[in-house]
């Protein structure tokens, strides 16, 4: 075990590359958020237009962010862009592993626990096996914190590769928010942090400046163009009107009859109301208006709203992260004993009067080993990866949200502020969560930091009883 065990550390990378191949074999097929996929196709005809809004086929020439959009330009390979996907984030948690190690972030022992964790937690593997922004903004977001980190704390960025480092390091959180606009004001917040930390050394204090500086000047395009499309120079996507709205559903029953779908009613009615006809929701002008309306709501409301944030904030906590869906055909959202059935998605089996999955799942409570009977091998292999990665990830980011405070506590009692940087994106994403909307593929973009500060906090416990244990023995 202990041969495996190192075997494992030194080549970690292998079986991280082989899990990746098999998790995006089975999720190949996966088919979250794939409505939106026709807005980076969008964006590359936009692009190939001359930056034309007009190119624009949806009618939505703002929305998401375009940096996909940028991505189709070089191919559409569904295959070639989740191996884009999964050579960076794997070489993001390779430098990211380095310097926790390198620096003694986490002890020898607890790096190899880490390492063993990620490598069952299958939903880090299938977030990066769908095909969207996500997994390279958070791959680009973690290069570029751990780069910041160990160059303003550990260089003298006296000379030109160091200072070209820092600048590579704002570039990749800039071009992450080319991705996903939805960390914008994370750059500032941990200027914020670097100002504080830094506060008697001007120098660094520079140096932070010049960090932020290059971070928000990649959006600097965007802006151009959004300033060219709707008249206004927009650092963000035009969606968060939207995602608040119908964020306020995420309360059930709640007073406003607000459900927490793209297709709420009240969302509908209010463009209609105010237009005259439907509108997309997803441009500047209805944008603006839904903001309004949202403002609205919550001061006229602010006890329901609050209600609404703790729902959320208790949902997040044991929803858990995307688990993948493993599904065997394109587009479909059911297999066998799931959850979800849409309009031809069910057979009725012969001498049955139910639908194949209330058939099934009859089958399943009756005669559990006899299953086999009415699926086949692959689908049962598919259902029970989908159902044990679903498992893992409530349990994992569960009791990584109970150890949140923990490993806080003891990355500012010890100044380690990379992990302090990290929970800092976490409390980001949770201010989301609840504030906004509240969804487990948005938690999914912080798992990695979840475990990160995990094993940090349960290595800093070990180590502090450890020495409380030590300091008996030697005064007996």
């Amino acid at each position: 075990m202990k041969k495996f065990l190192i075997f494992f550390d030194r080549y970690y990378i292998l079986f991280y590359m082989l899990m990746g191949i098999l998790i995006t074999w089975l999720n190949f097929f996966g088919a979250t958020m794939i409505s939106v996929y026709g807005y980076y196709i969008d964006f590359k005809n936009i692009i190939l237009a001359g930056f034309d809004p007009k190119a624009s086929i949806i009618g939505a020439p703002t929305f998401p962010m375009w940096g996909y959009g940028w991505l189709l330009l070089i191919t559409e390979n569904k295959i070639i862009l989740i191996f884009i996907q999964f050579v960076l984030a794997i070489f993001s948690l390779w430098y990211s592993f380095k310097v926790l190690s390198q620096y003694n972030v986490i002890s020898k022992t607890g790096m190899r626990v880490l390492k063993i964790v990620l490598l069952i937690a299958l939903p880090w593997f299938a977030f990066h096996s769908i095909r969207w922004p996500y997994s390279i903004s958070m791959s680009l977001i973690t290069l570029s914190v751990f780069m910041l980190w160990e160059l303003l704390f550990f260089k003298s960025l006296t000379n030109r590769k160091d200072i070209g480092k820092l600048l590579l390091s704002g570039v990749l959180f800039g071009l992450a928010l080319n991705f996903r606009s939805d960390y914008y004001l994370a750059p500032l917040g941990i200027f914020i942090v670097l100002i504080i930390i830094n506060i008697h050394s001007f120098r660094k204090m520079a140096w932070s400046f010049f960090w932020v500086f290059s971070v928000y000047l990649l959006l600097v395009p965007w802006g151009l163009y959004t300033k060219h499309a709707t008249g206004h120079f927009l650092l963000t996507s035009t969606n968060a009107g939207h995602v608040f709205f119908i964020g306020l559903g995420n309360l059930p029953g709640n007073t406003w009859g607000i459900i927490p779908l793209d297709q709420d009613p009240r969302l509908a009615e209010l463009i209609e109301d105010h237009y005259g006809e439907p509108k997309t929701t997803l441009i500047y002008e209805t944008d603006s208006l839904i903001k309004k309306e949202f403002s609205r709501l919550i001061r006229n409301n602010p006890k329901e709203y609050l209600r609404k944030c703790s729902y959320s904030f208790g949902k997040m906590i044991v929803s858990g992260v995307y688990p993948g869906e493993f599904l065997l055909k394109e587009r479909q959202k059911i297999q066998a004993l799931d959850a979800w059935i849409q309009p031809g998605d069910t057979w009725t089996p012969e001498g049955s009067d139910y639908p194949r999955r209330l058939f099934l799942k009859s089958k399943f409570n009756e005669e559990p080993f006899h299953i086999f009977k009415y699926i086949t091998f692959t689908e049962f292999l598919r259902l029970t990866i989908k159902k044990i990665s679903y498992s893992i990830g409530i349990l994992l980011t569960l009791i990584s949200f109970v150890f949140l405070p923990i490993g806080i506590f003891f990355a500012l009692r010890k100044r380690i502020f990379i992990l302090f940087f990290l929970q800092l994106i976490i409390l980001y994403q949770m201010a989301i969560n609840v504030a906004a909307y509240n969804w487990y593929l948005y938690t999914s973009n912080i798992f990695l930091y979840l475990l990160i500060n995990l094993i940090f906090s349960l290595v800093m416990i070990y180590e502090f009883l450890n020495k409380k244990r030590e300091i008996k023995k030697t005064k007996s």
